[in-house]
């Protein structure tokens, strides 16, 4: 069983206890373990309430300086603590703060870098704006999202005259969701024309693209023999399978789309059978293909319920 999120937030809250309260660096890393473990276990208020009695995050208390320690700047707060702080207002369903609280701390981040601090400041500033277009995805800003990662490719996405593919790939997938398949395909066709062919890896990707474009096509056929190809090269990729299977949708073929999600389910059970999302999939073509669909939800239901950890969703398994 993994994902054992209850345990960690116990586990942090003894440690914190019994910690010498002299040691802050090490009180706020624990104090960053059980906060990220309280928002895995889905308790946004829980972990909310407990932020707020570490006060402003920024505070020269919590700094290096304020307590005289040789050799370290700056603050001792972990990076990811802030982030988290900013995510957090989110999933309490105010996703206009966390962008404010985003925007800060990547203007924070710009000033550091500015100033020459030591740290990788421009790769916090980088992930920030990557967590700001998570964000906006959540909130169906496609189009704001879009802008963020046009602007990540022109500033920190390119090196030696080549751009980063990932980027690339994230960005011509955003334009997919804009409906803009021409802006996609010429995105496509730039990656295929600098990439490295012989990297099994990047051909993965270029595939999954062709796929992706042939299903905003409503080529559905099309798409299912390209994924079937990287299926082959590649029998890990999850991915693949989920996307396969909406093809077969599509085509009217629930029985085989059911045949794949349940294989996967079966197949990956740490991984694709804790997937919550891959799990909904399942449980809504149950719904499509049998009534009563109760009878095989629950068979799912057991067979999750033996890997999954505390974290896990139930309401993903559309149980009554």
């Amino acid at each position: 069983m993994n994902n054992m999120w209850r345990t960690v937030a116990r586990y942090a809250r003894q440690q914190l206890v019994q910690s010498n309260p002299s040691d802050l660096e090490h009180i706020l890393q624990l104090w960053y373990l059980r906060l990220l473990a309280l928002t895995k276990l889905g308790l946004y208020q829980l972990a909310s309430t407990e932020l707020d009695k570490l006060g402003d995050l920024n505070r020269v208390e919590l700094s290096y300086e304020f307590h005289n320690i040789p050799d370290k700047q700056g603050s001792m707060v972990p990076f990811e603590l802030h982030v988290l702080s900013a995510r957090l207002p989110a999933w309490l369903k105010y996703p206009l703060v966390t962008l404010e609280r985003l925007t800060m701390l990547a203007v924070h981040c710009k000033k550091m870098n500015a100033k020459q601090v030591s740290g990788p400041w421009q790769q916090r500033e980088v992930q920030v704006y990557l967590v700001t277009t998570t964000q906006m995805m959540e909130m169906n800003d496609y189009t704001g999202a879009t802008t963020i990662m046009e602007m990540i490719l022109k500033q920190f996405g390119t090196k030696d005259g080549k751009k980063d593919l990932d980027i690339l790939s994230s960005l011509g997938r955003l334009y997919l969701q804009l409906g803009d398949i021409e802006a996609a395909e010429k995105v496509y066709k730039e990656i295929e024309n600098v990439a490295d062919t012989q990297n099994p890896t990047i051909i993965e990707t270029i595939q999954m693209n062709k796929a992706f474009l042939f299903m905003a096509n409503g080529e559905w056929r099309q798409a299912a023999q390209t994924l079937r190809g990287v299926l082959q090269a590649n029998k890990e990729n999850l991915l693949v399978v989920n996307n396969l299977a909406v093809c077969h949708v599509y085509m009217g073929e629930i029985g085989t789309a059911i045949e794949l999600l349940s294989s996967m389910v079966l197949q990956n059970p740490t991984s694709a059978g804790t997937c919550e999302t891959a799990i909904m999939n399942l449980c809504t073509l149950y719904e499509l293909r049998y009534d009563p669909a109760i009878g095989p939800k629950v068979n799912t239901m057991k067979q999750v319920a033996r890997w999954v950890g505390d974290s896990f969703q139930t309401e993903c398994i559309k149980l009554p």
